[in-house]
């Protein structure tokens, strides 16, 4: 943007904008951290008892705290108040919202890295 309207672009100068870019790196990767410690905590008096063995999907719309139960559920998100507790007993299989796949074939990634099973693979399971 400097040198649109005619900027001279020198050695110095280059230094001196790439040094202050980096001291502006650390405090603009942490502002999401910063923001979401200081919002008030986003769920209260859940009381969540399943039954063993159970399967629960956990559904609903954009902000409505999928995640953050999901989180807490799991010990990733700190508990606020003394009385809360979290209690898993079980196997707990955990799908993240974020999609992706392998650069490589559809077959790769559905494989996942498991071994190829011809009659499977066509079977669908």
């Amino acid at each position: 943007m400097f040198t649109l309207p005619g900027g001279d672009v020198t050695p110095a100068r280059e230094f001196t904008s790439l040094s202050l870019f980096a001291v502006l790196h650390f405090p603009l990767f942490m502002l999401p951290n910063i923001i979401t410690q200081a919002e008030r905590p986003t769920l209260s008096n859940i009381n969540l008892d399943l039954p063993f063995g159970s399967l629960v999907a956990i559904v609903g719309g954009t902000g409505e705290g999928k995640t953050s139960l999901t989180l807490a559920m799991l010990g990733e998100v700190p508990l606020v108040s003394a009385d809360a507790s979290a209690v898993i007993r079980g196997t707990v299989a955990y799908v993240s919202q974020v999609s992706w796949i392998f650069n490589a074939t559809v077959r790769d990634n559905i494989l996942f890295g498991s071994a190829f099973e011809a009659a499977r693979y066509e079977k669908g399971n």
